[in-house]
Protein backbone atom coordinates (compact mmCIF):
# COMPACT_ATOMS: atom_id res chain seq x y z
CA UNK A 1 0.00 0.00 0.00
CA UNK A 2 1.12 3.52 -0.73
CA UNK A 3 0.14 6.87 0.71
CA UNK A 4 -1.04 9.93 -1.22
CA UNK A 5 2.61 10.81 -1.99
CA UNK A 6 3.41 7.39 -3.43
CA UNK A 7 5.50 6.28 -0.45
CA UNK A 8 5.18 2.66 0.62
CA UNK A 9 3.45 2.49 3.99
CA UNK A 10 2.64 -1.22 4.23
CA UNK A 11 3.79 -4.39 2.51
CA UNK A 12 3.47 -8.12 3.09
CA UNK A 13 7.18 -8.36 2.26
CA UNK A 14 7.87 -6.94 5.73
CA UNK A 15 6.42 -10.15 7.17
CA UNK A 16 8.49 -12.59 5.09
CA UNK A 17 10.24 -13.75 8.27
CA UNK A 18 6.98 -15.53 9.19
CA UNK A 19 7.44 -17.97 6.30
CA UNK A 20 9.46 -20.20 8.62
CA UNK A 21 6.99 -22.73 10.07
CA UNK A 22 8.89 -23.29 13.31
CA UNK A 23 8.82 -20.56 15.94
CA UNK A 24 12.22 -19.24 16.99
CA UNK A 25 13.25 -19.71 20.62
CA UNK A 26 12.35 -16.07 21.31
CA UNK A 27 8.68 -16.47 20.29
CA UNK A 28 5.81 -18.42 21.82
CA UNK A 29 4.79 -21.16 19.34
CA UNK A 30 1.06 -20.34 19.57
CA UNK A 31 1.68 -16.65 18.88
CA UNK A 32 3.96 -17.54 15.98
CA UNK A 33 1.25 -19.75 14.47
CA UNK A 34 -1.35 -17.03 14.95
CA UNK A 35 0.88 -14.45 13.25
CA UNK A 36 1.42 -16.82 10.33
CA UNK A 37 -2.33 -17.36 9.96
CA UNK A 38 -2.84 -13.59 9.88
CA UNK A 39 -0.66 -13.34 6.77
CA UNK A 40 -3.07 -15.48 4.74
CA UNK A 41 -5.04 -13.36 2.27
CA UNK A 42 -7.56 -14.00 -0.44
CA UNK A 43 -11.11 -15.22 -0.93
CA UNK A 44 -12.08 -18.23 1.19
CA UNK A 45 -15.25 -20.32 1.03
CA UNK A 46 -16.63 -20.70 4.57
CA UNK A 47 -19.80 -22.68 3.78
CA UNK A 48 -22.14 -22.97 0.82
CA UNK A 49 -22.85 -19.40 -0.43
CA UNK A 50 -20.77 -17.79 2.37
CA UNK A 51 -17.31 -16.42 1.56
CA UNK A 52 -14.69 -14.55 3.55
CA UNK A 53 -12.29 -11.93 2.19
CA UNK A 54 -9.11 -11.67 4.27
CA UNK A 55 -5.99 -9.56 4.14
CA UNK A 56 -4.73 -6.29 2.74
CA UNK A 57 -7.17 -3.42 3.32
CA UNK A 58 -10.10 -5.63 4.31
CA UNK A 59 -9.00 -7.26 7.51
CA UNK A 60 -11.99 -9.54 7.40
CA UNK A 61 -15.24 -9.28 5.52
CA UNK A 62 -17.98 -11.84 4.96
CA UNK A 63 -19.97 -12.01 1.73
CA UNK A 64 -23.21 -13.90 1.22
CA UNK A 65 -23.84 -15.05 -2.31
CA UNK A 66 -27.42 -14.65 -3.58
CA UNK A 67 -29.36 -17.27 -5.45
Amino acid sequence: MRDAYGQRVWSLADYAFLETPEAPATAHPALWRHARLNTLHGLFKVTERIYQVRGFRYLERHVRRGR
